[in-house]
């Protein structure tokens, strides 16, 4: 997925998944992306769960990688 947001304040709080271990890359092409750790804005089985637990930051030029965990139903960074 690329994502090229024109100004900051960019957040998502989860994505559609399809299937247990689904992976996706995203990029960020430009200003900075907040994914948000377990968000209430999010449905159940979508939420993205961070390292931490805290929102994750995705800096301009810059990617990550995430995967779909079936049993627990949330996106986990990796």
């Amino acid at each position: 997925i690329r994502l090229n947001p024109t100004t900051s304040g960019l957040s998502i709080s989860g994505f559609g998944a399809r299937f247990d271990g689904e992976i996706k890359l995203i990029y960020n092409a430009g200003s900075s992306i907040s994914l948000l750790n377990d968000s209430a804005s999010s449905s159940s089985g979508n939420k993205i769960l961070t390292y931490d637990g805290n929102d994750f930051s995705l800096g301009a030029n810059s990617g990550i990688t995430i995967l779909y965990d079936g049993v627990s139903a949330v996106w986990r960074l990796f």
